[in-house]
């Protein structure tokens, strides 16, 4: 833009020295430097840490030739002048990389030889004062480092901003792929932690769900067997009751010997009413008592291997079955037929024939001659039923055997029916709990395997990071930091 005392030179700096590699000071040699000229470059300085800088003493011919006495000393005022500007009052360079940056030279020469050299004329120097030839070669000089200082200008300015750039990118992802792999490595770490507690877990599941399950079975057995023992000890105790019962029976009605049906019909009424009674109120709660218990440790012992809250033990909770037994007396007594001839009780004839017949006799023990002196015979007919209580009580425990073994065999297979469908429904859980096991086993498996894999990519990814930041700093040493 030219250097004057121009108002807008801050703006002319502004608009067309920021970009520049390299700036040309073209000084008038028959003079020293100008104050505007520093200014100008004072100015620059503030927008531009270390402009490259190179002053050229032009009108050197005229120099030499109006005053060939003192050129040198003229000379070394002026680079020692230069030298001192770029060194020390704008500190943009050393003193001896100053040297290489001050030129005398005769732009008019220089523009005359290359138009003759353009034009093919053989006289180059014609018409030029002395030593025209050095200060050519002194041009070339510094067309030669102008060109070498533009080139390492252009570098700087340019690929070491790429550089910087580069090198930023570099280190981000570098920090990205490092906390990335951290990130990895401490999920890989927690997945391997969960995957051994899962399959630990897995494993315990598997080996006390065998032993739960078998204990369970043992439990239900010993339970049934403790279950047909209380059924078989009441229904022994409803039995011995029996020979009382018929004992105490009183007909409704009188009774005369063309009555035995009647009679027969009220008294197994009599003595089923109160059988049933008494198995009602037994056998049923000795079931409710041995299935409560038996599904109460089932329950408790799967509660411990699955680990289930209160509620969720409420669910398995099942309450004790209904199991309805009715007994005929009737039904059992169907072959009975009574005797009621008087006869001796104690004579060998009638034992030989209690003992050896399959009828059951009623007797009386009573003398023949005070029973028929002192009782009627309408009398000694219900008397003679009734006294053989004891007998129907043999009769009836006799036929109660296969109806007990059918009461135990009925509350024993309803029993082992129950628990059996109780642990369908816990193992059916164990099944499920399992399931969710592998389950989270294959997922976390799955994890691992991809974690591997990234942590594997991230691997090869800050290598290659590592190498490109090499290179980078290669090539700073090798273009950038030489430039200097």
């Amino acid at each position: 833009p030219g250097i004057d005392m121009n108002p807008d030179v801050d703006d002319w700096i502004n608009s067309h020295c920021l970009d520049a590699d390299v700036f040309v000071l073209v000084s008038n040699a028959e003079s020293t430097l100008m104050n505007a000229e520093k200014n100008f470059f004072h100015r620059v300085s503030e927008r531009l840490s270390r402009p490259n800088i190179f002053i050229l003493n032009n009108r050197w011919d005229v120099c030499v030739e109006e005053e060939p006495s003192m050129v040198e000393e003229v000379k070394q005022q002026h680079l020692e002048n230069d030298i001192s500007f770029l060194s020390n009052q704008l500190s943009v360079i050393d003193p001896d990389t100053a040297r290489e940056r001050v030129y005398f030279v005769s732009a008019k020469e220089v523009v005359t030889i290359r138009n003759r050299q353009r034009e093919n004329q053989s006289d180059l120097g014609r018409g030029l004062h002395d030593g025209y030839k050095g200060r050519l070669l002194e041009f070339e000089r510094f067309e030669l480092k102008f060109k070498e200082c533009l080139s390492n200008s252009a570098i700087k300015t340019k690929f070491e901003q790429h550089h910087s750039r580069g090198l930023e990118i570099v280190l981000e992802l570098e920090e990205l792929l490092n906390f990335e792999s951290e990130q990895a490595t401490q999920k890989n770490s927690l997945i391997q932690s969960e995957l051994q507690e899962i399959c630990s877990k897995q494993q315990n599941l598997n080996d006390k769900g065998h032993l739960v399950y078998q204990r369970s079975i043992q439990k239900t057995q010993s339970m049934a067997a403790e279950l047909e023992s209380r059924v078989q000890a009441a229904m022994e105790g409803i039995l011995g009751h029996i020979a009382t019962v018929a004992d105490e029976y009183k007909p409704q009605e009188d009774f005369d010997h063309t009555k035995t049906e009647t009679f027969k019909a009220g008294l197994y009424s009599h003595i089923d009413e109160l059988v049933q009674k008494q198995l009602t109120s037994l056998c049923p709660a000795t079931l409710g008592d041995v299935h409560r218990t038996t599904c109460s440790t089932i329950v408790s012992d799967y509660q411990q291997l699955l680990g289930l809250t209160q509620e969720q033990v409420a669910e398995y909770q099942l309450e004790p079955p209904l199991v309805s037994r009715t007994i005929s007396c009737k039904e059992l007594c169907k072959d009975f037929r009574e005797d009621l001839e008087f006869r001796f009780s104690l004579g060998i004839f009638s034992f030989s024939r209690w003992v050896n017949t399959g009828s059951i006799m009623f007797t009386v023990q009573r003398h023949v001659s005070r029973m028929s002196s002192i009782v009627p015979a309408e009398l000694l007919l219900p008397v003679s039923l009734l006294g053989g209580g004891m007998i129907l009580s043999r009769l009836l425990s006799w036929r109660f055997d296969s109806e007990i073994n059918a009461l135990r065999t009925s509350y024993r297979d309803v029993l082992i029916t129950d628990i059996r469908r109780l642990l369908d429904k816990l193992n059916t859980s164990v099944n499920s709990a399992q399931s969710e096991y592998e389950a989270t086993i294959s997922r976390l498996t799955e994890e691992e395997r991809n974690l591997g894999e990234l942590q594997g990519k991230l691997h090869t990814l800050r290598n290659s990071v590592q190498l490109l930041k090499r290179d980078l700093d290669d090539f700073k040493e090798e273009y950038l930091d030489s430039v200097d």
